[in-house]
């Protein structure tokens, strides 16, 4: 009797141990349902019928045939709108908006100065010559600017400044400023020393006329140049063209120290970044004579392909017979930078005058 009763009480205990695993099925089939639920909702597709996986499939598409790449893949939008698109259909695309670019410079070169001193006569000669704007030279003989910035030393500032602003902002077209940029006898000579190029011995170094320049990695040269061109930009001035933007290759340039710039073309390549990023004027430059022919002039530092990055023109000095624009086109062609000319007569510009262009007055 007791062996019976023991038998029949572990059935029963069976039995509830069958249903307690049931039930952690059941529970746990509950769970995994929810945590797909949860895991799976942003992959929902709602549409005015319910909603739906992507994996899961429309009946109405069962006769459609698997794609065989993710290029037969396409994104589709459902809609219980009626008047949604039907897949396949594309509605007509606007007409594009034409972008509108400023025309083509076509500029007489003036002093700053000079325009100042006669302004009538200036403007005269360059409607005699068939310019429709000036390129003014930003700087007087002497290296003070005629559009004062935040980083102008004392004394670098032109005493006609305020009156050079008030003409230049009275012009019907606006003009270009033409800034030498690397060579300046009073920044990086006075208040920006550390910036200068030097000697071996430390001393500034001086070119054949006795000025300065700017090291281009100078830990003050990028700021310098980026406050004098964002001056010229507030003056009112279309584009800024930077001359001398290179290292020196007249006078005694074995005496300069060269130990901290282990590639010219790099150095000048990263100011011209710098510039570039620092501000949203327009930028042209005039290449060396070394590069506009052969597109790398490394002892001056100017890489053509590398500078076409970061300036909307590259001039050419067409005053050299040997400088031929057409090869500068033809290496920029798939570049978003555009050729200019800088002629000393206007028998030098282009006749179909398809490049923006500066001729040299007298």
């Amino acid at each position: 009797m007791p062996g019976y009763y023991n038998s029949y009480k572990g059935s029963r205990r069976r039995k509830r141990n069958r249903i307690r695993i049931i039930l952690l099925i059941l529970l746990l089939l509950v769970l995994l349902a929810a945590a797909a639920l949860f895991f799976l909702q942003d992959r929902a597709i709602f549409t005015a019928e319910g909603f739906r996986f992507p994996f899961s499939r429309d009946p109405a598409q069962e006769q459609e045939q698997e794609p065989n790449d993710l290029s037969d893949f396409h994104l589709e939008i459902e809609s219980g709108d009626p008047s949604a698109a039907v897949p396949g259909d594309h509605p007509p695309s606007a007409d594009p908006v034409p972008v509108e670019h400023d025309p083509l410079l076509s500029a007489w070169q003036v002093g700053g100065e000079a325009l100042l001193a006669d302004p009538d006569g200036a403007l005269s000669a360059m409607q005699s010559a068939g310019r429709t704007q000036f390129a003014v030279l930003v700087k007087t003989a002497d290296h003070q600017i005629l559009v004062p910035d935040a980083g102008a030393p004392q004394g670098g500032v032109s005493p006609r400044a305020a009156d050079f602003a008030a003409y230049v902002g009275e012009l019907e077209q606006k003009p270009a400023a033409i800034l030498p940029a690397l060579r300046d006898d009073l920044r990086p000579r006075s208040i920006h020393r550390a910036s200068a190029l030097k000697t071996a011995s430390g001393a500034i170094w001086l070119d054949r006329t006795y000025t300065a320049w700017y090291d281009p990695t100078g830990k003050d040269t990028a700021t310098d140049l980026l406050a004098q061109i964002k001056a010229c930009q507030a003056a009112g001035f279309r584009q800024v063209i930077l001359t001398d933007f290179c290292f020196p290759t007249v006078g005694k340039t074995e005496l300069i120290n060269f130990n901290h710039i282990s590639s010219r073309t790099a150095a000048l390549t990263a100011l011209a970044k710098q510039l570039s990023e620092g501000t949203d004027c327009s930028l042209g430059l005039l290449l060396t004579k070394e590069a506009s022919q052969n597109l790398l002039d490394s002892a001056a530092g100017q890489d053509v392909m590398e500078l076409a990055q970061y300036f909307d023109v590259l001039y050419v000095d067409v005053s050299d017979p040997a400088s031929d624009p057409a090869v500068l086109e033809s290496a920029l062609e798939d570049t978003g930078c555009r050729v200019g000319v800088y002629a000393a007569s206007a028998a030098q510009l282009p006749e179909d005058g398809a490049l923006d262009s500066i001729l040299r007055g007298n």
